[in-house]
């Protein structure tokens, strides 16, 4: 089986590296903070993720952007969520990171928006 690499897309808006970055509100940001991301690489992170953490695990968690992010400080407040996951790890079709839910809130959280606790 052969696995197909996922697009370059920034890390807050989603959008291609050719357009400019917005964030949540629409303000622009100088740079895209990209990675590319393989099928295979996302796999590995959601297997390592889902074998140390099993559903239940209590977490600490940030819907929006986390406290240690550049822009936090632009934008007020940061949302914090403390829960037990409810989910195991996957990828959502279309999309490029893994993610997880959590029983406190309504919505998918990415993995790099959640802190085990």
């Amino acid at each position: 089986m052969k696995l197909a690499a996922v697009d370059v897309r920034c890390r807050h808006c989603g959008a291609a590296p050719d357009r400019d970055c917005r964030t949540p509100r629409g303000n622009p940001v100088p740079t895209h903070e990209t990675r590319k991301t393989t099928a295979r690489e996302l796999q590995a992170e959601v297997d390592a993720w889902n074998s140390a953490h099993p559903v239940g695990t209590l977490v600490r968690a940030y819907p929006g952007l986390r406290p240690d992010d550049p822009l936090a400080a632009r934008f007020a407040p940061v949302t914090e969520v403390i829960g037990r996951t409810r989910t195991q790890a996957w990828v959502p079709k279309g999309q490029e990171q893994p993610v997880v839910m959590i029983h406190s809130y309504g919505a998918w959280i990415a993995l790099t928006h959640v802190d085990v606790i």
